[in-house]
């Protein structure tokens, strides 16, 4: 299962999707100036019904800005849409994962779906310590993980915003510059 996760990770950018960051890039690039500003990427944020803080934005930006420069060249930006686009993913993987598991339908694990979980994950835990892992990350002690938790439990980090579980299929990100979510 590692192996086909390094695999996935790996798979080279298909020139379809290549064309799609290319016209992505150059919608954010307003002043055509090859890189794209904080301002730019800021601005197309906002007309995305965002309103990211310029600290958000730094942080885009430098956990993808190579050359250290503060704005992002086209291999940067492809850098940060790929990041994106496998976070989309494996939130799709962990939602579908939720709904799967959580066979009442009720939007929420108790011990006893969260332990079918684990096994499938290959973890075999005892009652009591299915008790303490729910207890340790059940954030608003209801006794049961809720599809944040469950997220949070999965991935060792708190998803950047609240997510609704939602009852449809999840979505995928999709990146043209109609559409460009980062």
């Amino acid at each position: 299962m590692e192996q086909q996760k390094q695999e996935e990770e790996e798979e080279p950018i298909s020139p379809e999707q290549l064309a799609e960051y290319q016209t992505a890039f150059d919608y954010c690039d307003v002043n055509k100036d090859g890189t794209i500003s904080l301002s730019e990427l800021k601005t197309v944020m906002q007309q995305q019904g965002f309103n990211p803080t310029d600290e958000e934005m730094e942080k885009i930006i430098a956990n993808v800005d190579d050359n250290g420069n503060g704005s992002l060249e086209f291999p940067e930006f492809v850098k940060l849409m790929e990041t994106k686009r496998k976070t989309s993913n494996e939130l799709d993987e962990l939602t579908c994962a939720f709904k799967t598991f959580d066979r009442d339908g009720n939007g929420y694990l108790d011990p006893a779906e969260l332990s079918v979980a684990l096994r499938c994950l290959g973890e075999q835990l005892s009652e009591e310590e299915v008790k303490e892992l729910i207890k340790a990350a059940d954030q608003d002690g209801d006794g049961l993980i809720d599809f944040n938790e469950f997220i949070t439990l999965m991935t060792g980090q708190a998803p950047p915003q609240p997510l609704e579980q939602q009852n449809s299929t999840p979505a995928t990100t999709t990146t043209t510059a109609a559409n460009l979510t980062v």
